[in-house]
């Protein structure tokens, strides 16, 4: 018999490895959806947007995809969960310091989530944050690199 848990939104039991629940999960993806659209439609006014539609980011992206298996590292580390990424990161925004756009220790994969909960933590205290997407980038580096 498979390990089961608690979906966190509605309580019904799901497979250990979900997030959430079948119907949750459908719930939470519109939403997102609607977001994301929210998000671009403001992004577009944005100077730095031009920069995320780049070959040179795209093979970035990429780049950043393979080196760390396109997993989530945030999940990895903080909640030991093995979860594919599909967001990259900027630790330093790109706002607070275009050159480092670029910089493969400036970027960090993540779900969309978890993306969505490091800004909330940048909200509060940012430089510690910062610091902690850097350390979980150091602990993969030490683990992994060759």
């Amino acid at each position: 018999m498979a390990l089961k848990k608690l979906c966190p939104k509605c309580g019904r039991l799901i497979d250990a490895g979900q997030r959430y629940c079948n119907e949750c999960t459908k719930k939470y993806e519109a939403r997102q959806k609607e977001r994301y659209k929210e998000y671009d439609n403001r992004r577009k006014g944005n100077k730095n947007w031009k920069f995320y539609s780049t070959n040179e980011w795209r093979k970035v992206r990429q780049y950043i995809n393979i080196k760390y298996k396109g997993l989530c590292l945030w999940s990895y580390y903080i909640e030991h969960m093995i979860v594919q990424a599909n967001v990259v990161h900027h630790i330093m925004p790109i706002e607070d310091d275009y050159s480092k756009r670029l910089e493969i220790d400036n970027l960090i994969p993540l779900t969309d989530m978890n993306h969505r909960y490091i800004h909330e933590l940048y909200k509060k205290d940012k430089a510690r944050a910062q610091e902690r997407l850097r350390f979980i980038l150091n602990e993969w580096n030490k683990q992994f690199a060759r």
